[in-house]
Order: structure tokens, then C-alpha cells, then sequence
């Protein structure tokens, strides 16, 4: 009898031990699930944009050799950009307010703004050239062969031109280059030196800061498609205190990943402009592209390669049920479960996918005909959270008319192809 006790305590004790794993198992596939399914929602909402920039020598071939018919801003040039009846509603009439009157969004961290005059008449401090109508490529390698020293941080790069001019300003001891790690391998075979990019997250800057006093930038990659193929604009500035904030940046990249520390003088006037700069993630670029989205009184047209951006993509729908003229042209492989586009078609705003059978490959911003928002940052949270990324917001009319007339071009061309996705 009380052996089949002892059995009868020890099967109910092995029955109880059998619940307990059964139970724990159960717990930890639920734990699991929840794990995977976290990473799922972070994953949806940091996607990074994939860029596709890289080329080889045959992507040149139907891309054709543009005579350079860049602008200096205020000066004539024998320039051709499309301007027809086509995106007349995409133009806003040219609002006469100084730029230099629009007041400062975000209160810069420096109490004093910097004045700069660039020894010429007003708007002669930038020079702009949209690719791939205009050969971005020759632009970009005679600045570099001009120049005594460059520091660069570029998130791709494989145009040979270009690596053959920074090859020579090597030999002379005066280039600093930073690449992402994973678009080293031209820079490699080339042998030229170079340090990559140590953060897990991508390093998406596409700039040079020469002789301490200009900057190449804008949404441009040195790649043969960039230059060639996909939609972009560069721009080259004469500004102290704007190549000073690069640089500086340059300075954080190579000790970090990351820096924290906010930049502390975000606004220049120059020649009458004022020009701001900001830098992802340490001063948040999404905040400032709401600032300026919100004191839009008149218009917002907007060029993106990569839009995920729910707050920015609300505060668009805002302006437009407030009655603003808003008009948007996408990139078309761009165009998912996260991408803004179908929620802005939903609402009424006039959006459209690009035609350019590359890429659209512009980050821009047109507010009022006089305000432009650009620089390497697309607007989603990768963008703003975790990447290494810089915008300008640039109050010059002169500027934004030009970028009013690309965009005009770029809506135009969208319009033939006359591409729209559904709801589904």
C-alpha cells in the first residue's frame, strides 16, 4: 500500500513537471512571437530607402554628354528647362518679401546670426545644375581640380572622373574622404584612401566641404547614375560659416557613429539670403521640415525619392484642406505599404509618380516660390532617426524659381506617363 502511494505522489509529481514544461514552452513561443513581431513594427517603421546609384561604364551609354548649363543664381545662362501649360497650376506667383524678412523657424542655438557677402551683387553666393540635365559629373570634377583641399563625406561613389580628380588632390596630401562602408569598392579598386563609415545604420551624406569655404551638396551621389540617369540637384555654396557646419560634421562622423551635441549656429545670411543647415539625427531634420511646412501660407510642391513620413505627409494633407496649392511628384519604386502616396491621393492632393524610367531621386521642398528644403534627408523616420543625413533650407527667391521650373519639368514628364496606382 504504501508503495503504491510513493508511485502514485511521484506519476503525480512527473504529470505536474510534464504541465510546467508544457506551460513554460508555451510562454516562451508567446514571448518569441512578440520579439519577432516587435522587430516586424520597428523594421515597418524605420525602413530605409534603397538607393540605387551605382552603375557600371554601360549605364553611360543612352544617358548622352550635356554641355554644362548650370546657373550662378543672378547671373544669365544659356540654360533650357521646360516651362509649359502643362504644370501652369504647379507655379505660384512670385511673392516680392525679402528672403532675408521670413523669420527664423527653430531659434538657431548661436545668438547672433552670422552675416557673410561673398564680394558680389546679391544671389550671386550659389551655383545650381539639376541632373541628369546638366552634366552634374564635369561640374562636380572641376571643383575638385580647382580646389587646394577637400574633405568629403559620400555615401556612394563610383564615377570615375571623379576618382581619378580626388586621386590627384590625394597625391598631394589634401583629401579627406569618408565612405559607406558598403559602397567602397570603386574607391578600392582605384586604390585611393579612404575611411568607411563604422555605424551599422548608413552614412547618406553626399558632400564636400572645399578649402574651408565651399560646399558641394544636395541630393546628388558622385555615380554615374546620379549624374546620368536618376532625377537630382547639386549646388555649390560659398559660405564660411555653412562649410565650418559641415566640417564639423565631417569631425563627428570620424569620432562616432553619432553626435548628440545640437549644431550651434544654423543660420548665415549671405548677400541678403538667409540660409539654414541642419544635420540628422542630433538636430532632428523632420522637425525643422514641419517648422517650414507649417508657416507655408500659399504653396508646397515637393519632389521625393522615399516618402514614409505620416506626420509630414498629414501636415501636406492639412495644407491642403486648408486650401493651400499643393503638388507632389513621387518615385514610383518607392511606392509600398509605408510610402504616403496613397494617403495623399486618398485625401485630394495632387500627386503624381514619376515618369523617369530611373529614378526621381530628389529630397525637395518648394514652399510659397520662395522657400527650398533639400539635402540628402528623405522624409521617414530612417532618415530622421538613424542615419547620418543634412538638410538646407535655403529663403532665396531666385532659388526656389528654378526649383519651381524642375519641378515644373519633372510634374510635366510624370503627366505623360500618366502612371496611377489604386487604393489597393
Amino acid at each position: 500500500m504504501f508503495r503504491n502511494n510513493v508511485l502514485f505522489k511521484n506519476n503525480r509529481s512527473g504529470k505536474i513537471s510534464k504541465y510546467v514544461i508544457i506551460l513554460a514552452v508555451i510562454v516562451l513561443v508567446i514571448v518569441v512571437v512578440i520579439f519577432f513581431y516587435a522587430m516586424y513594427l520597428e523594421k515597418k517603421a524605420y525602413r530605409p530607402p534603397v538607393e540605387t546609384t551605382h552603375s557600371n561604364d554601360a549605364d553611360i551609354a543612352d544617358a548622352g554628354a550635356n554641355a554644362v548649363t548650370g546657373v550662378m543664381i543672378g547671373k544669365t545662362a544659356g540654360t533650357s528647362e521646360k516651362n509649359s501649360s502643362a504644370s501652369v497650376s504647379a507655379i505660384v506667383p512670385e511673392n516680392k518679401q525679402n528672403a532675408s524678412q521670413v523669420p527664423n523657424r527653430i531659434p538657431s542655438e548661436s545668438l547672433q546670426v552670422p552675416t557673410e557677402n561673398t564680394g558680389g551683387s546679391i544671389n550671386q553666393e550659389l551655383e545650381l545644375y539639376f541632373c541628369p540635365k546638366e552634366n552634374c559629373e564635369q561640374v562636380f570634377i572641376s571643383k575638385i581640380q580647382k580646389a587646394t583641399k577637400a574633405r568629403c563625406a559620400l555615401y556612394d561613389l563610383d564615377s570615375k572622373g571623379l576618382i581619378a580628380a580626388f586621386k590627384a588632390m590625394q597625391d598631394k596630401g589634401q583629401l579627406t574622404l569618408l565612405l559607406e562602408k558598403d559602397n567602397m569598392k570603386d574607391a578600392k579598386e582605384a586604390k585611393l584612401v579612404f575611411s568607411s563609415d563604422k555605424n551599422s545604420n548608413l552614412m547618406h551624406h553626399k558632400f564636400c566641404v572645399l578649402d574651408d569655404q565651399f560646399i558641394i551638396t544636395g541630393s546628388t551621389n558622385p555615380t554615374n547614375n546620379d549624374f546620368n540617369k536618376n532625377n537630382n540637384n547639386m549646388f555649390i555654396i560659398e559660405s564660411k560659416t555653412l562649410a565650418a557646419n559641415y566640417d564639423k560634421e565631417l569631425d563627428y562622423l570620424f569620432e562616432s557613429a553619432y553626435s548628440k551635441e545640437r549644431t550651434q549656429t544654423t543660420e548665415v545670411v549671405i548677400n541678403g539670403n538667409t540660409y539654414r543647415n541642419y544635420f540628422c539625427p542630433r538636430d532632428s531634420c523632420r522637425e525643422h521640415v514641419l517648422a517650414e511646412l507649417k508657416y507655408a501660407q500659399e504653396s508646397i510642391h515637393f519632389m521625393t525619392f522615399s516618402f514614409t513620413d505620416n506626420s509630414i505627409g498629414d501636415l501636406i494633407v492639412q495644407k491642403h484642406n486648408a486650401g493651400l496649392n499643393v503638388s507632389g511628384v513621387m518615385e514610383r519604386k518607392q511606392i509600398d505599404d509605408w510610402s504616403e502616396y496613397r494617403k495623399l491621393k486618398r485625401n485630394g492632393v495632387n500627386v503624381l509618380i514619376d515618369g523617369n524610367k530611373y529614378n526621381l531621386h530628389d529630397k525637395v521642398f518648394i514652399i510659397d516660390g520662395k522657400t527650398v528644403i533639400t539635402g540628402s534627408y528623405n522624409p521617414t523616420d530612417s532618415g530622421t532617426k538613424r542615419n547620418n543625413e543634412n538638410i538646407l533650407v535655403i529663403n532665396n527667391a531666385a532659388v526656389a524659381k528654378r526649383f519651381i521650373s524642375e519641378f515644373n519639368y519633372i510634374y510635366d514628364e510624370a503627366t505623360r506617363m500618366n502612371i496611377s496606382l489604386t487604393d489597393d
